[in-house]
This record gives C-alpha cells, sequence and structure tokens, in this order.
C-alpha cells in the first residue's frame, strides 16, 4: 500500500548517502581485520542502510557483511546476503566470483540448527483479572499462589511495537540478529526479514520521510491506530479522572493541548487523515486515545547484552524499544514488585520474584525501584511519567532504600536514613540512635572514590583505580548497612579492578559481599542476583 509524503516534510531521500555508506564500511573493514567479526557486521549494517539503492556502494557493503557472517557461520544470513549482492548490477566481476566461492563454501546442511523460533506463548491458568475504581483492570494470582521463580507469562508477542532510534533491532519485530535490512526509503529504520518490512506499512505512514524520526510513542500510539482500525482508542482517553469519547471540538483542544509538549502529534493526526480516508472515527480523538493507552500501559523493551573486561563477564539491559501487550499491560507497578519481565525481541515473557499468596496483586517495577530510590523520588517520576501517585506497600511504608541504608550508631539493625540536608541530625528508626551530620560527608566521599576508581579503570590505570576502590570501600563500609545496595555496587567495582590485576581470590571475596546487597535488594532467584552469581562463576574458574 504506497501513501503519500507527510505534507509538513519534504521528502528528500533521507539520509541515502554514498560517501556516509563508504565511511561506515571502512570502520566495519577495520574491525574486520582485527577479527571483530561481530562488530563489523554492525558498520557494513549501517553501510548497507546508508547506501542508495542499486548503487556499487550497497553492493560492496552486503558483500563484505556475507565476509563477517561467514566467519561467524551464520550460513545462512551469509548466502542471503550474497544474493542481495549478486542482485545488483553494479557488483564488479572479481566481487562476483568471490562471493560465488564464498556461497559455495557455506555449509548449507547446517541451516536447521540456526533456526532460533521461540518456545509457544504460554500463560499460567493460575492468573486471574480484577477490577477496581482506583486501579482499574489488573492481575493477581489465583487461589493456589506462586512460589518463587514461576514462570507466569511465556513469550508474549506485542499487540505492537516500535524501536528507538539507533537500536540495532528490527523495527518491526525488536528482533536483534546480526543481519538486518534497510527501508527502501529512509536509513534508519532496519528490519530482520523481508517479510517485516512488507509488514511495515505503519512506518510508511508515518515517519518514514520525517526527520529526525518522531519519539517512540508517538510512533507506537500511530501503529496501534494503523494496525487496528476497528478499535476505538477515544474510549480511553480521560479528562479530570473520568472517562470520556473525545468528539469534534472537544477532541480538537485535547490535541491542541498535548501539541504543546509534543509538536509533532498535530501533524501526525493531519496525515492519518489523509492516508485513512475511510477511518470513520474522529482521527484526533483515537491518537489521543493511543497516546494515552502507550503512556500507560507500555513497556520498555530492554534487551540483556553481555559484556566483557579481561576475566570479568558481566551483562548490561539495553533499552530498544516500547511496545504493548494484551495481557502483561494488565501488570500493575509496584515499587518492591513480586514479578520481573524479561524479553526476546518484542516478545515478554514474565516471571515472579518471590512466593505469592493467593489474591495478591502481581506487580512489576514500571522503573522506580524502593531498592535503589527514596519514596519522594520514586512518587515523583511516577507522577511525572505515569499520571498516578504510588500508593504501593513500599510507598506507604515510606521505608527507606536499601541503596541508602546507614549503619546504626549503636549497633542494632535498624534501618538509619541519611539526612536531606547537610547539617541535619539523623537517628535510627530502631533505637533512636543519633548519627553524626558528617556522616552525608563521608558518603559523598565515599563514592566519589568508587567514581574515580571507575574513571581510572576506564583509562586503563589498574593501580590507581584499586587504591581508589579500597578508600571508597573503607569510608562506605564505615557508615553504610551490609546489605546497602551503593555497598554492593562499591564492591563490585573493587571486584573489576582486582580481575584487571588478577587478583581472583580477592575479586570473588568482593563479588560475594556485593550478592549479599544484590540479595537483600532484589531478592534470591532475582535477574540481578543471577547475574552477579554468573559472573561470581566467570571469576572462580581462574582460582
Amino acid at each position: 500500500m504506497s501513501h503519500p509524503n507527510p505534507p509538513w516534510i519534504v521528502y528528500k531521500m533521507r539520509g541515502k548517502d554514498a560517501p556516509l555508506s563508504a565511511r561506515a564500511r571502512a570502520s566495519g573493514n577495520d574491525a574486520f581485520r582485527q577479527a571483530q567479526w561481530e562488530s563489523a557486521a554492525h558498520f557494513y549494517t549501517d553501510a548497507i542502510c546508508l547506501a542508495p539503492l542499486e548503487s556499487a556502494e550497497l553492493g560492496a557493503a552486503y558483500g563484505n557483511r556475507s565476509a563477517a557472517l561467514f566467519e561467524l557461520a551464520q550460513w545462512r544470513a551469509c548466502i542471503d546476503d550474497i544474493s542481495c549482492a549478486l542482485a545488483l548490477p553494479a557488483v564488479s566481476p572479481g566481487a562476483h566470483e568471490k562471493l560465488l566461492r564464498r556461497r559455495d563454501a557455506c555449509k548449507k546442511d547446517s541451516f536447521d540448527s540456526q533456526d532460533d523460533a521461540l518456545s509457544p506463548e504460554a500463560v499460567s491458568s493460575n492468573i486471574a483479572t480484577r477490577i477496581t475504581a482506583d486501579e482499574g483492570r489488573f492481575l493477581v494470582a489465583g487461589d493456589a499462589g506462586f512460589q518463587s521463580n514461576v514462570v507466569l507469562v511465556d513469550n508474549e508477542r506485542p499487540l505492537a511495537c516500535v524501536a528507538n532510534e539507533g537500536a540495532h533491532v528490527c523495527w518491526s519485530c525488536l528482533s536483534s540478529p546480526l543481519c538486518l535490512i534497510p527501508c527502501d526509503r529512509c536509513r534508519h529504520a532496519r528490519f530482520c526479514s523481508v517479510a517485516c518490512r512488507a509488514a511495515s506499512a505503519y512506518h510508511e505512514s508515518t515517519d518514514c520521510a520525517s526527520a529526525p524520526p518522531l519519539s517512540p510513542r508517538l510512533r507506537l500510539a500511530a501503529r496501534l491506530l494503523f494496525e487496528f482500525p476497528s478499535v476505538d482508542w477515544s474510549a480511553s482517553v480521560t479528562l479530570s479522572h473520568d472517562a470520556h469519547e473525545l468528539r469534534g471540538s472537544a477532541a480538537a483542544a485535547a490535541l491542541a493541548r498535548t501539541s504543546r509538549t509534543d509538536p509533532d502529534v498535530a501533524p501526525v493526526a493531519a496525515y492519518l487523515r489523509a492516508s485513512l480516508p475511510d477511518y470513520e472515527r474522529d482521527i484526533s480523538a483515537q491518537l489521543l486515545g493511543a497516546l494515552q493507552r502507550v503512556d500507560a500501559n507500555a513497556f520498555a523493551v530492554r534487551h540483556r547484552r553481555s559484556r566483557s573486561r579481561g576475566a570479568l563477564e558481566s551483562a548490561e539491559d539495553v533499552a530498544v524499544g516500547i511496545a504493548t501487550y494484551a495481557l502483561s499491560s494488565l501488570f500493575n507497578h509496584a515499587c518492591a514488585p513480586n514479578c520481573a519481565a524479561t524479553f526476546t525481541g518484542g516478545c515478554i515473557s514474565v516471571r515472579t520474584t518471590r512466593r505469592v499468596v493467593g489474591g495478591d496483586a502481581l506487580t512489576v517495577s514500571y522503573g522506580p525501584l524502593a531498592s535503589r530510590e527514596p519514596t519522594d523520588a520514586r512518587k515523583a517520576a511516577l507522577s511525572d511519567r505515569y499520571g498516578f501517585s504510588c500508593r504501593c506497600a513500599a510507598c506507604a511504608a515510606n521505608a527507606p532504600a536499601s541503596a541508602l541504608l546507614l549503619r546504626c550508631p549503636r549497633g542494632c539493625s535498624g534501618a538509619v536514613r541519611p539526612p536531606a540536608e547537610r547539617h541535619a541530625a539523623i537517628a535510627c528508626a530502631s533505637c533512636g540512635g543519633e548519627l553524626d551530620a558528617s556522616v552525608a560527608q563521608v558518603l559523598r566521599d565515599g563514592r566519589a572514590h568508587t567514581r574515580g576508581a571507575q574513571q581510572a579503570l576506564q583509562k586503563g590505570n589498574t593501580e590507581g583505580a584499586l587504591a581508589e576502590a579500597r578508600a571508597g570501600v573503607a569510608l562506605l563500609a564505615a557508615v553504610l548497612h551490609p546489605s546497602c545496595l551503593a555497598m554492593g555496587e562499591a564492591y563490585d567495582i573493587m571486584a573489576q579492578c582486582f580481575v584487571e590485576k588478577g587478583s581472583f581470590r580477592e575479586a570473588a571475596d568482593a563479588v560475594e559481599k556485593s550478592i549479599i546487597a544484590a540479595v537483600e535488594a532484589f531478592g534470591e532467584g532475582s535477574l540481578e542476583v543471577e547475574a552477579e552469581r554468573a559472573k561470581l562463576h566467570s571469576i572462580t574458574v581462574h582460582l
């Protein structure tokens, strides 16, 4: 289905640029010569997305990426890239012959082992829904309840998803293969397959020609309208806490208010109106309703990426896009949740992180965690982002974040909140023992040393980093509770320093102390604790 270009944009084959493509390909060649095959493949993907159609640069980029994929034993993807290169008229005879030899060398009999099929979507039968005036519709545990680490939702596919700008993922399904193919018109969108590219009519209809691309939330709202035209999204629009269906001038006025904070909203509504002439509902009201649904229910999709520093293996979560789900979007928020979500591509899986009693709400964190931030900061962040005042158990208890727990001066196990003001006196919540306000300065100095250790590591100064880490841990250990998350993070940085020095026994001891804090903050069986245990294993193999 073909659509006109958005009326507010002059279309200029945005981003298709042979010189930029050549620069990206040169970076890929540098990585290839250093045997950094995955990095080379990513650079070649950038070159492919930048290269003009039918150009010699496009054929060279596909050919180069096929070489990186061959080294990675990605036979099927290698042959696909070779086919793309051979189909272009600008491929030289010498390159043509080299590509044919590479294609013949691919191990075609191993294709079946390279299928990355997801397990079938599954949902626990022990989940029920509940509706209340205050919290709307949400999920609760069935009568039997759940033990820790039970999978509740397994690979639920999104209703709709969009990628963040610059993320190396498919703009249609959020999968992250090494091989991505470009949009024929713009350089930003990329897809994991021809099928995903063909299914991306929403992209062509909203932001293919926009410069820069629209915000992810606006793209997701437009995709919901485009792919689910029969849904009345305006039913989700709220005014003054009451649900209303917006029509006519009311919708136009609400659209104008929204456009003050997101100037792309009104033009997108105008373009959708032009692109969907048979759409029977008020586009302005529908777009506002879809935007509110996105703001209230969309998940930030995060992919876990492994990284290594010497002998230390670790992982980090990278935000790649946002998505909405039919079931999983019904998980309510809690600052100390009993469930955690993970993602494979755009598909979501949710599992319990501790025992859940039958009838209790099943919750995930929308971002803020009681283990990391004080109550006021969490409530403010949730109000700004989602428009509600959090009343979860952690907020109601107003407990200090475990990231900020201080030692009691009398040696009891009570929690001590650090002072909000630099010179304010504070006392233990259990025994009343007072701490001097200078504790706050010790805390700041300790954290400054740990930041210095990180900076020294980045510069390759191992001895300096270790000295800073030791100084930071010594200061923090004098004032922080052993289960405090900030204490665990300081030990984690010290472990990195010991690994760089080759002192694996000391590194393992530091990670074990970090695990104590992670268990207290996130619970046994949590993703964070599992990541720390994996880190410990990567160190102990060297002992």
